[in-house]
C-alpha cells in the first residue's frame, strides 16, 4: 500500500507531461491552420476590394461627374486603378476612357491641358501657329489664355509707290494697320497650361529669348486672313486687358503720319530773293524780300 502511495507523485507527473505535450501540438496545429474567412464576431466574409469603373464612354477632355463613375467589388484591384469615388470627380480624363473600364489614375488629372491641344481649341474655331521673337511676342510674357491683337507692317515692295509730282521723289508705301482683333492664346511654345513666371523670368535685365512658336484660335475666315498677312509682312502682338473684348475701327498708319505733312514748295525764286522760313506756333510760312534790283 505504501508502495502505490509512492508512486503517486511519478504517475501525477507523467500526466501533467503528458497534457502538456498534447497542448503544445494543439497549438502547433492550430497556427498552421488558414484564415477563416468568418468574421469571429458577426459572422460575414472579409470586405472585397472596390474599384472605380466608368458608367459610360468618357471621352478625352471630359469632366468626369457622379454619374459618369460607381464601385465595383472585384477580388484584386488593378495596379494603379482608383478606388475611391472622390479622387475622380472633377479631374479631367486625359485619355478615352471605356465603359466599364477601371479609371486608372494616369487616365485622369486636374489640369485640362494635359489631355493635349485639340481639347483646348473652341468648337468652330482652329489651331494656328505663328513664329515669333522676344520683340513680335510682347517681350515673351504671352501666357496660355491671354487675347492678343494682331499688327501687320507691310512691306515697302507691296504696295505701289507713290509719286509726288510736285516735289518730283517717291513716297514709300509701307504701312501699318491691325488685321485681328481679341484672339485667344491656345499655348506659347510647348506650354498648354498658364503658368506664373518664375521670379528669376522676371528678374531685370533677363535677355531676349531664342524665336519659339504662339499658337493661337482662330475661325477659318482669320486663318485666311491670318496666313496672307503672314506672307505680305511682318505681324507684331499687342497684349489686351484680360476681359476686354471690346473691337475698336482702326485705320492704316503710314509714313506721313510719322514724318507729318509735306512742306510747300519754295517756288520761284531769282538771284538775291530766296524764302525766309518764318515758323509761327507748329505751321510754317515761306516769305520773300524784296530786291531791290527789281523795279516796281
Amino acid at each position: 500500500m505504501s508502495t502505490n502511495i509512492s508512486k503517486m507523485p511519478v504517475y501525477a507527473g507523467l500526466a501533467l507531461g503528458i497534457v502538456i505535450v498534447i497542448y503544445g501540438v494543439h497549438e502547433m496545429m492550430s497556427a498552421n491552420k488558414p484564415v477563416s474567412t468568418q468574421n469571429a464576431y458577426s459572422g460575414t466574409s472579409d470586405p472585397k476590394p472596390q474599384t472605380v469603373v466608368a458608367t459610360r464612354h468618357i471621352a478625352r477632355g471630359d469632366i468626369v461627374t457622379n454619374d459618369d463613375v460607381r464601385r465595383v467589388e472585384v477580388d484584386i484591384r488593378p495596379s494603379g486603378a482608383e478606388g475611391a469615388i472622390g479622387t475622380v470627380v472633377g479631374k479631367f480624363a486625359i485619355v478615352d476612357i471605356a465603359a466599364g473600364a477601371p479609371v486608372m489614375s494616369a487616365a485622369i488629372s486636374p489640369d485640362r491641358s494635359a489631355a493635349g491641344l485639340a481639347v483646348m481649341v473652341p468648337a468652330g474655331y482652329r489651331a494656328i501657329e505663328m513664329r515669333t521673337t522676344d520683340e513680335i511676342a510682347v517681350g515673351n510674357f504671352l501666357r496660355p489664355g491671354d487675347h492678343v491683337d494682331l499688327e501687320l507692317v507691310l512691306r515697302e515692295t507691296v504696295l505701289p509707290r507713290q509719286t509726288d509730282a510736285e516735289l518730283k521723289t517717291d513716297g514709300n508705301p509701307s504701312e501699318s494697320r491691325t488685321v485681328l482683333q481679341d484672339v485667344e492664346v491656345l499655348a506659347v511654345g510647348d506650354t498648354l497650361e498658364s503658368v506664373a513666371p518664375s521670379p528669376a523670368d522676371n528678374a531685370a535685365g533677363r535677355k531676349p529669348e531664342p524665336p519659339h512658336g504662339v499658337t493661337l484660335a482662330m475661325t477659318p475666315d482669320q486663318i485666311n486672313l491670318f496666313t496672307l498677312a503672314s506672307s505680305l509682312g511682318t505681324l507684331h502682338l499687342a497684349l489686351r486687358h484680360l476681359g476686354d473684348p471690346q473691337t475698336i475701327a482702326t485705320g492704316a498708319a503710314t509714313l506721313s503720319d510719322i514724318r507729318g505733312p509735306t512742306p510747300p514748295g519754295a517756288g520761284a525764286t531769282s538771284e538775291g530773293n530766296r524764302p525766309i522760313e518764318l515758323i509761327i506756333g507748329n505751321k510754317m510760312h515761306h516769305i520773300f524780300s524784296s530786291n531791290p534790283s527789281e523795279k516796281p
